[in-house]
């Protein structure tokens, strides 16, 4: 039997493999070389008219042209996911993800990987994450602060760096917000659905979330 590159990758779970679009056709005009053809043709097809193509160029001057840019300027900002909040009833954790509503299978793997690292949560609520501060977060007196996902990550710290450059950098040096407050950046529970083998990766985040816990 012969084993394909695409089984290879299939069964490392490395797919979906890139695949090769098939090739464009590409039809070009065919143009009279000599006067000849030129005259074969019309004798052909003696009433045949040719009629040349025009192009029309039209320029926008004043208030349309200006009109016009400023409508390409204006990119309406995409608005951000429903964000949840999640504290612990011993008050030393607090959880920040992206809003699953209706993903049972989401819910239940966030429900197992909590219930990996002994939490019960107490306060489970909705909240505007471009609009919480550093100092509000302070309030719940937690000792760490967990975030799953790249979107809330990069909106609570202010940060653009990459997901992954973001959490290597936590292992090394630990992410500190406001008020001396440790956050531990992870993956969001759909997002290892999508993709199992960052289960492991995930599991070291809390593992270095629970050392965290420990030295406070």
């Amino acid at each position: 039997m012969n084993v394909t590159r695409e089984d290879v990758l299939r069964e490392l779970e490395l797919l979906p493999v890139w695949r090769l679009r098939s090739p464009v056709l590409i039809v070009k005009p065919i143009y009279a070389p000599t006067e000849a053809l030129a005259v074969e043709v019309l004798t052909l097809t003696p009433k045949t008219e040719i009629i040349e193509p025009q192009t029309e160029i039209i320029e926008l001057k004043g208030e349309t042209a200006e009109t016009a840019q400023l409508v390409t300027e204006m990119v309406q900002p995409e608005l951000l996911p429903t964000m949840r909040l999640l504290v612990s009833e011993d008050a030393n954790w607090l959880f920040i993800l992206e809003s699953m509503a209706g993903n049972t299978e989401s819910e239940t793997l966030l429900q197992n990987m909590l219930r990996a690292i002994s939490v019960k949560i107490s306060a489970d609520t909705g909240i505007n994450i471009s609009q919480v501060k550093a100092a509000q977060l302070a309030e719940y007196q937690t000792k760490i602060i967990i975030v799953f996902g790249i979107v809330a990550a990069q909106v609570l710290l202010g940060n653009n760096v990459s997901f992954d450059v973001l959490r290597l950098n936590q292992h090394q040096q630990p992410l500190i917000m406001g008020n001396n407050m440790p956050v531990i950046v992870t993956y969001h529970p759909t997002e290892l659905l999508q993709r199992l083998p960052n289960k492991a990766k995930a599991w070291d985040d809390l593992r270095l979330a629970m050392q965290v816990i420990q030295k406070n």
